[in-house]
């Protein structure tokens, strides 16, 4: 398969086309010490005392593929052994009938002592530069802003990234492959992909808050948000800024002027992504390259609710709201939504900062029920909600939101 490679004016970035799959190829700050010049995609795979026999390279290429939705199979044009030596290669009839398969071009080694600085993945080599491989993912919904990564100059601040080709009017949203990243206690979120709500600020971009004029008029931002620093420290990957209401306000899809609503997933596409974390919602329920969205919160979960995704709101001040452009900040909460709820608690485990010793709350806990919508008219859906009420064991009020409203305060 041949390579498609378009080099742009922004020095060591490629806009590069494997088959019918896109992607943004970024030049890494290190150089290859290969026996012969190479220029061609790549996969460097870790071998570290490992027999490379036909059985290796194909369980771990199935493993690659399973696992990264970056990795495709044109990457095996070239293949570079981290950690391997020469003796722990069986050149047998069953690897070179395995190679043929694969229409590979070259092999290189890379002994040990030259290995440790390479992840495993895919990438392109051009003589002695490597190229990190970024794919390029249609935003057909129409969820996203901005599309960013980090910048090359500071790993804790962020660019939006150049050049990305788009596909009519949607935005090019890029991902970097799984296989770059290994999670670990120290990095439990390590290479997952994320994209925030463009209120929360991302050091080195621009906050819109979804207005051309704001936009505009402020410079880009100095500090990312409190809330994403535990989550940069565990790992995880920032991709891309996500639409919303104008200003956090009230907006639907015919009241969009400056930025157009993002489609809702679900039915024929013209229901309402709801708000005014609409982009959140879309992008959550639209796309598999994504594992969490972040929002924010006051009183309610409409756009997970209606794109059909999952949404979790913390208590109020459980997550800082530090760098986030409020709408109303005593109400105002980050949140998140996504399409596995099994994933939510080791995120959350990473996201929640303030911890007590003992890893629970010291307040008392009660679960406050509004009279006015329950029970429910379906006997089954009530009882089932019953069972989960009851399986916090905590005391349970039932309160009329009519009766008390106004009297009641938010705390």
């Amino acid at each position: 398969m041949d390579m498609l490679v378009s080099q742009n004016k922004f020095d060591g970035i490629r806009s590069v086309k494997l088959g019918p799959v896109r992607f943004v190829a970024r030049q890494l700050p290190i150089q290859l010490s290969l026996l012969n010049p190479h220029q061609s995609p790549t996969a460097i795979i870790p071998t570290y005392g490992k027999i490379v026999d036909a059985n290796f390279l194909r369980t771990t290429i199935q493993d690659f593929i399973r696992t990264d939705d970056v990795f495709v199979p044109e990457f095996l044009q070239g293949i570079i052994l981290c950690g391997a030596r020469d003796s722990d290669i069986v050149r047998d009839g069953p690897l070179i009938e395995l190679l043929q398969e694969w229409a590979n071009k070259w092999i290189e080694i890379l002994p040990p002592s030259k290995a440790t600085a390479f992840a495993p993945g895919p990438y392109i080599v051009d003589g002695q530069a490597l190229f990190q491989m970024w794919r390029v993912y249609d935003d057909y919904n129409l969820a996203f802003l901005n599309a960013t990564w980090p910048s090359m100059d500071d790993a804790r601040s962020f660019e939006c990234v150049p050049n990305v080709p788009d596909n009519g009017r949607a935005l090019g949203i890029i991902v970097p492959s799984r296989l770059y990243f290994q999670e670990s206690p120290q990095l439990p979120l390590n290479g997952w992909r994320i994209a925030v709500k463009d209120n929360y600020h991302l050091q080195g971009t621009r906050t819109s808050i979804c207005n051309r004029a704001f936009n505009n008029l402020y410079p880009p931002q100095k500090s990312t948000a409190k809330c994403l620093h535990g989550l940069q420290n565990g790992g995880v990957q920032i991709v891309g800024k996500l639409h919303l209401s104008s200003f956090a306000l009230k907006e639907d899809p015919a009241e969009c002027v400056d930025y157009q609503a993002p489609f809702n997933p679900r039915a024929d596409r013209y229901q309402t992504p709801a708000g005014s974390s609409s982009g959140s919602g879309a992008a959550a329920a639209s796309y598999d390259f994504l594992d969490i969205t972040l929002a924010t919160d006051r009183s309610g979960r409409r756009p997970g609710l209606w794109n059909g995704c999952f949404a979790l709101r913390p208590s109020s001040g459980r997550v800082s709201s530090n760098g986030i452009v409020p709408l109303f900040e005593r109400f105002d909460s980050p949140s998140i939504m996504g399409r596995d709820l099994g994933r939510f608690s080791q995120f959350i485990s990473s996201w929640f900062e303030e911890k007590s010793d003992s890893g629970t709350s010291t307040k008392p806990l009660s679960l406050v029920i509004p009279s006015d919508f329950w029970p429910t008219s379906n006997a089954e859906q009530t009882e089932c909600a019953g069972s989960f009420i009851a399986g916090f064991n905590v005391k349970a009020l039932r309160v009329s939101v009519a009766n008390t409203e106004g009297k009641m305060s938010h705390e």
